[in-house]
């Protein structure tokens, strides 16, 4: 399991937790917008930290959500859970920095993405410990995944690098596959609340 836990970390810089936090959103003066930001990486379990964290921000009177994520990924199926549930919500994303492997997943199937100046999605295929310890692809959890993204509008060919992506790699999309399907790439107005 510690193995697990480190290899995991390979694109964050401490391999921890996500830390979900509800705080008022930087980026909005009027403080009409509360953000939910989960740094780190994604564990068993984080969908429903991540849920209650939702419903309890959205009980505050006259507020609007918005999800921040900086994120080196993690458990793919608490990922998807995310994804599904933020998706549902209509929660507006927020990318910052470098969103990958299972953050990926959480940012490509929000109805309203924004990317800051400085966010990337990043996407690479599922894995599981090998035998010596080192991550061996998991091809058909990948597949999966794809199929997971293919609804929400992720390019094919984002969809086929990330099949082809080694677990130790990382393939990011492009400004033009991210604003295809929607996304909004923003550099100038989101650098305020950074």
């Amino acid at each position: 399991m510690k193995l697990l836990t480190l290899a995991l970390g390979l694109w964050a810089t401490t391999a921890s937790a996500a830390e979900i936090t509800v705080a008022p959103f930087a980026g909005d003066p009027e403080g009409n917008i509360i953000a939910i930001t989960v740094r780190g990486e994604i564990m068993a379990g984080d969908n429903l930290k991540l849920e209650h964290a939702f419903w309890r921000a959205v009980g505050r009177p006259g507020k609007g959500v918005i999800l921040e994520l900086v994120s080196s990924g993690g458990h793919t199926w608490a990922s998807e859970g995310i994804a599904l549930f933020i998706h549902k919500q209509g929660i507006a994303t927020l990318v910052r920095g470098d969103c990958v492997s299972g953050c990926g997943i959480i940012a490509l199937s929000a109805q309203s993405l924004w990317i800051a100046s400085d966010g990337r999605v990043g996407l690479h295929q599922a894995w599981r410990d090998g035998k010596d310890g080192r991550p061996v692809a998991d091809i058909e959890v990948t597949r999966g995944a794809a199929s997971f993204l293919r609804p929400y509008g992720v390019p094919e060919s984002a969809l086929q690098r990330m099949l082809v992506t080694g677990p130790n790699e990382m393939s990011f999309l492009t400004e033009e596959e991210l604003t295809a399907m929607g996304a909004h790439i923003n550099h100038d107005v989101l650098r305020a609340s950074q």
